[in-house]
């Protein structure tokens, strides 16, 4: 967590698993939420405050369902995060990158730009 608490801006990168996060990523948010219910930690959640997060999410769909999104959501408003934004890949018949190059730029644009518009 401390070197998380370092960047103003976290990815979180997970595939859609009937419609939720991997196990993986929903053991982490569970960790991180401690951050905010324990007493012991929560000075250190409370750093958590206006960081920008995004998503970054494959599926064997076009899209990411919009549950899944919310989730996250909902999850960085509970952590007071500001939610910057996400990209999702179809990757039904493997991932190929050309397919996605258009998505990936405006992505990576949006997460560089957000600080023309917010303030630090």
């Amino acid at each position: 967590m401390n070197h998380l608490l370092d960047y103003k801006k976290i990815l979180f990168v997970s595939p859609v698993y009937w419609y939720a996060a991997s196990a993986q990523m929903k053991v982490f948010i569970d960790r991180t939420s401690d951050f905010l219910d324990l007493e012991e930690l929560k000075d250190m959640g409370r750093r958590l405050r206006n960081k920008s997060a995004y998503v970054v999410s494959t599926s064997i769909s076009s899209e990411a369902d919009q549950s899944f999104i919310n989730a996250f959501r909902d999850t960085f408003e509970y952590l007071g995060m500001n939610y910057g934004g996400h990209v999702h890949a179809n990757c039904e018949n493997g991932y190929n990158p050309s397919e996605y190059i258009e998505d990936v730029n405006k992505f990576v644009k949006l997460v560089k730009c957000e600080d023309l518009f917010s303030a630090v």
